[in-house]
Protein backbone atom coordinates (compact mmCIF):
# COMPACT_ATOMS: atom_id res chain seq x y z
CA UNK A 1 0.00 0.00 0.00
CA UNK A 2 2.88 1.94 0.76
CA UNK A 3 4.07 2.08 -2.81
CA UNK A 4 0.96 2.24 -4.54
CA UNK A 5 0.37 5.61 -2.30
CA UNK A 6 3.96 6.67 -3.30
CA UNK A 7 4.71 5.92 -7.02
CA UNK A 8 1.41 5.83 -8.49
CA UNK A 9 -1.05 3.18 -9.78
CA UNK A 10 -0.64 4.19 -13.21
CA UNK A 11 3.40 4.11 -13.24
CA UNK A 12 3.63 1.35 -11.36
CA UNK A 13 1.17 -0.61 -14.37
CA UNK A 14 3.04 1.08 -17.00
CA UNK A 15 6.55 -0.31 -15.19
CA UNK A 16 4.65 -3.94 -15.40
CA UNK A 17 3.89 -3.46 -18.81
CA UNK A 18 7.74 -2.52 -19.37
CA UNK A 19 9.13 -5.14 -17.40
CA UNK A 20 6.91 -7.90 -19.34
CA UNK A 21 7.83 -6.81 -22.66
CA UNK A 22 11.63 -7.08 -21.94
CA UNK A 23 11.02 -10.56 -20.64
CA UNK A 24 9.03 -11.37 -23.97
CA UNK A 25 11.47 -10.01 -25.39
CA UNK A 26 14.45 -11.83 -23.75
CA UNK A 27 12.32 -15.01 -24.37
CA UNK A 28 11.60 -14.53 -27.99
CA UNK A 29 15.18 -13.56 -29.69
CA UNK A 30 17.06 -15.81 -28.12
CA UNK A 31 14.22 -18.75 -28.62
CA UNK A 32 16.78 -21.47 -30.31
CA UNK A 33 18.82 -20.85 -27.60
CA UNK A 34 16.26 -21.72 -24.94
CA UNK A 35 14.54 -24.74 -27.13
CA UNK A 36 17.81 -26.41 -28.52
CA UNK A 37 18.66 -28.17 -31.24
CA UNK A 38 16.29 -30.96 -32.31
CA UNK A 39 17.40 -34.52 -32.45
CA UNK A 40 15.58 -37.41 -32.83
CA UNK A 41 11.86 -36.72 -31.27
CA UNK A 42 12.67 -34.39 -28.93
CA UNK A 43 14.89 -31.67 -28.41
CA UNK A 44 18.49 -31.21 -26.71
CA UNK A 45 21.11 -29.31 -25.64
CA UNK A 46 18.57 -26.53 -24.72
CA UNK A 47 18.47 -24.31 -22.09
CA UNK A 48 15.02 -25.06 -20.55
CA UNK A 49 14.92 -24.45 -16.39
CA UNK A 50 16.13 -20.53 -17.41
CA UNK A 51 13.03 -20.31 -20.11
CA UNK A 52 10.89 -21.45 -17.46
CA UNK A 53 12.51 -18.93 -14.57
CA UNK A 54 12.32 -16.00 -17.50
CA UNK A 55 8.87 -17.27 -18.23
CA UNK A 56 7.71 -17.04 -14.88
CA UNK A 57 8.70 -13.47 -14.37
CA UNK A 58 5.81 -12.32 -16.97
Amino acid sequence: VFFIDRIGRFTIQLMGFFFMTVFMFALAIPYNHWRGTKCGDSFCDGNHVAFVVLYSFT
